[in-house]
C-alpha cells in the first residue's frame, strides 16, 4: 500500500483491471462510471483515512483522471466525439473523393463545418500555439477557434511598430511570417 500511496497511476491500473474483470468493455454505462467514482473514493480513503484530508480528494481525482484515460466513453466530450465520428468520416471521404477531381475547396469547407460544429457542441477550448518558436503564444484558454485566431491577429500586430518579430533563435522575422495555430485544449 505504501508503494501505491505515491503512485496513483498504479492504483488506477489496479482499479481498471478489477473493473474490466467485472464489466464488458463493449457495453459500458453511466453506472460503470459511478462504480469508478465509488472505487476511487474507497481507494483514496484507504491511503488517507482521515475524512477531512484534502489529500484524499486530490488522490481520488487523480485516480479518476487516470481511469478516465482507459475507461471508454465516459466523458461528455468522448460521447459527443463518438456521435460525431460518422459525420467526420463522411466528410473525410468527401475530401478524398474530391482529391481526384481537384475540387477540394467545397469538401474542405464541409469538413471544417463538421469540426466547427463538434467544437461548438463539445465546448472545446482552444489554445494558440506558436509553431515558429514551439511554445504557446498565450496562456489563455479561448472559448472558440475564432477567438484564438482573432488573438493571433492581435499578437502579430504587436510587432508591426518595430517591424519584426524576434524568434527564440534571435532571428528577425516579418510578424506575418510567425506561424500561429489554434489547437484544441485538453479537457
Amino acid at each position: 500500500m505504501n508503494e501505491e500511496k505515491n503512485n496513483p497511476v498504479e492504483i488506477a491500473r489496479r482499479i481498471v483491471a478489477e473493473l474490466n474483470a467485472q464489466s464488458d468493455n463493449e457495453h459500458r454505462s453511466e453506472a460503470d462510471w459511478e462504480a469508478v467514482d465509488e472505487v476511487a473514493t474507497a481507494e483514496a480513503a484507504k491511503v488517507y483515512p482521515e475524512t477531512d484530508d484534502a489529500r484524499a480528494d486530490a488522490l481520488r481525482e487523480e485516480i479518476k483522471s487516470h481511469i478516465c484515460l482507459t475507461f471508454p466513453y465516459e466523458t461528455a466530450e468522448e460521447k459527443h466525439l463518438s456521435g460525431a465520428a460518422p459525420q467526420l468520416l463522411a466528410a473525410a471521404r468527401e475530401v478524398l473523393a474530391n482529391w481526384e477531381r481537384g475540387d477540394l475547396a467545397a469538401a474542405v469547407r464541409a469538413l471544417q463545418a463538421v469540426v466547427d460544429d463538434f467544437d461548438e457542441q463539445s465546448k472545446t477550448g482552444f489554445l494558440l500555439w506558436n509553431a515558429t518558436d514551439g511554445i504557446f503564444a498565450s496562456p489563455e484558454n479561448f472559448a472558440t477557434r475564432a477567438d484564438a485566431e482573432a488573438f493571433a491577429v492581435k499578437f502579430r500586430k504587436r510587432f508591426d511598430r518595430q517591424g519584426f518579430y524576434r524568434d527564440i533563435r534571435g532571428q528577425h522575422l516579418d510578424p506575418q511570417d510567425v506561424i500561429l495555430r489554434a489547437v484544441p485544449a485538453c479537457p
